[in-house]
């Protein structure tokens, strides 16, 4: 009976198995015409593809039109989309804490996608930024929901304009409202679990509406992003070299001297100093301006460097002009092949192999005549430096193998600084493009969080199925064999034969959820500063490493950059591929 189900299990997930690898090929076709800006072609390609129109892809489907609706300028739609996409993870969130998964057959491929914590966390930027961006044109774009009916471009009032500003505020507070949830879920963890994108544009946010409180809130944001640095984001070796320690003995840290952690565990990047002189600049330059009694004190506890706090003194006035750069593509999720030991299952009176043969019989079996030994070294199953407790799934003995979700990061090199020209082309002034976000890392991070807490799972599932078709091979490998040795070549060839035959549909009944937000960036910068009015020509500074020689390196330009008010932030927003 448990050799029937099992096949007509794998018979049900080879029927199915289609959907996996049609997703695959979807994302990938979606991610080639967004990399080349033809966003109306991968609009078609959500618009047409099968895949993207199955339930269970609704919120990947919203995500990606968000994205695809924002590169192209259309910030409105973008906004209506990524609205749905907000609603819908609330209301996924609460479906998944009410009831249990039920996994028997298909894996996570065939469940409702729910999103990586970091990707429900950059809904709310695109929001916030889609807002803003409407804001600053103050204008709706033409478009048509249906062929009959096309809505022409509006040009909005000032009251619909302001509406659009204190949105992109409100958009800030849900954002810190989700964090704030998510902080609370991961306490003692060192995993994602705060967004530094979050404080950074919220302080720029909160910054241009002007206010006196927002100012005050945007001074407090850059100041939670100091601690959020320390505390969180040296788990990513972007911006730690000694991020394997740090993650390692996360838990003990909140019990150290600061001065003792910083030594021990903390050894900044230029990356880090980057950041770092960015949130110093925002800090003291917005303390220097709503509360000039703390800029003395202030100085002496973030000890700036010498060319911020020249910066500082200088600019008399308020921060006039913001980048957001949005650089490259958020790298690939694959499949990644681990090990599972089949102790345990062989065991397990569910599988009916031991009560019937015997679980030691079983495990020498499969060791010695089907070959299920791991790889030497293989006994980490998430490869990654998240903390995962699975010192009973031993893979000493047989073992099968499986795959997991893992991210195909590659380390961040490039530096940018963003060069401002006048229009006779003379250079007037050099700004850092802080790196906030390397989405790469946070990815692979995330993803390693959710492929350890599946490994027990998933691992569990198949050492059942294994079990069975184990018991089965065996019963073959002694019926053939019967009391002859000489049969033993022949017995063990046809058990092994019989084996991976049932094997492969197991295989193909647990590929990885690869799945993921595909047309995100690779990683999110940052640049605020004071331009005086006129007329200017903007362009990156692209080197590889933070000690390039000058003019070395690459120009990527951003266009003619017009300041007419002084008074008034002007955001731009920039996306590169190069």
């Amino acid at each position: 009976m448990v050799i029937k189900n099992l096949l007509v299990s794998i018979i049900l997930v080879l029927l199915v198995s289609s959907c996996s690898s049609g997703g695959r090929k979807s994302r990938q076709k979606l991610r080639t015409q967004f990399k080349t800006g033809k966003f109306k072609d991968a609009l078609k390609t959500i618009q047409k593809s099968k895949y993207y129109q199955e339930k269970n892809e609704t919120l990947l489907k919203l995500m990606e039109l968000g994205m695809i609706h924002h590169a192209a300028g259309n910030y409105y739609q973008s906004v209506m989309v990524l609205n749905k996409a907000s609603s819908l993870v609330k209301k996924l969130y609460t479906q998944r804490l009410s009831q249990k998964m039920k996994k028997v057959i298909a894996n996570d491929n065939y469940d409702i996608f729910y999103g990586a914590s970091y990707e429900r966390s950059l809904i709310h930027f695109y929001l916030a930024l889609n807002h803003y961006l409407i804001w600053q044109r103050g204008w709706y774009e033409a478009y048509s929901p249906d062929p009959k009916k096309q809505i022409p471009q509006k040009n909005l009032t000032p009251s619909e304009r302001n509406t659009e500003i204190l949105a992109a505020r409100a958009e800030i507070v849900a954002w810190d409202s989700f964090l704030s949830t998510l902080k609370n879920e991961k306490l003692g963890e060192s995993v994602f679990k705060n967004d530094m994108m979050a404080k950074t544009f919220g302080g720029l946010i909160h910054e241009a509406i002007g206010l006196r409180d927002d100012q005050q809130i945007a001074l407090q944001l850059y100041k939670d992003a100091k601690d959020l640095l320390l505390k969180n984001y040296n788990g990513y070796k972007t911006f730690n070299k000694k991020f394997k320690k740090f993650k390692k003995d996360f838990k003990k840290l909140p019990k150290m001297k600061l001065s003792d952690v910083k030594a021990k565990y903390v050894a900044p990047t230029s990356y880090q100093k980057s950041l770092e002189d960015f949130l110093n600049y925002k800090i003291l330059s917005l303390t220097k301006q709503i509360r000039p009694r703390d800029f003395k004190k202030l100085v002496k506890i973030y000890s700036p460097s010498k060319e911020i706090l020249k910066q500082v003194k200088k600019n008399k006035k308020q921060h006039n002009v913001s980048l957001v750069l949005q650089e490259g593509m958020i790298p690939k999720k694959i499949g990644d092949k681990k090990y599972f030991g089949l102790g345990k299952a062989l065991n397990d009176p569910k599988s009916g192999a031991a009560a019937r043969i015997g679980a030691a019989v079983l495990t020498v079996f499969a060791a010695n005549k089907l070959g299920l030994l791991p790889p030497p070294g293989s006994y980490n199953p998430s490869g990654s430096y998240v903390g995962i407790k699975m010192g009973e799934a031993t893979v000493a003995g047989a073992a099968i193998s499986f795959e997991l979700p893992k991210v195909l990061n590659k380390p961040v090199r490039n530096h940018v600084k963003l060069e401002i020209y006048n229009p006779a082309g003379k250079l007037v002034d050099t700004r850092p493009v802080a790196l906030i976000n390397p989405l790469g890392d946070i990815a692979e991070e995330a993803i390693s969080e959710e492929a350890s807490s599946a490994y027990l799972r998933v691992g569990s599932r198949l050492a059942l199925k294994h079990a069975a078709a184990i018991a089965a091979s065996f019963a073959t490998y002694k019926a053939m064999k019967g009391g002859n040795r000489g049969n033993d070549f022949l017995a063990k060839n046809a058990a092994v034969l019989q084996y991976l035959g049932v094997s492969k549909g197991i295989e193909a009944s647990e590929k990885a959820d690869t799945r993921f937000w595909s047309t995100l960036p690779g990683n999110l910068r940052l640049s605020s500063f004071y331009l005086p009015k006129g007329d200017y020509l903007f362009k990156l500074r692209v080197t590889h490493g933070a000690k390039a020689p000058p003019g070395s390196g690459r120009l990527i330009s951003l266009g003619p950059v017009k300041i007419e008010k002084e008074d008034q932030v002007k955001l731009i927003n920039f996306r590169t591929f190069q």
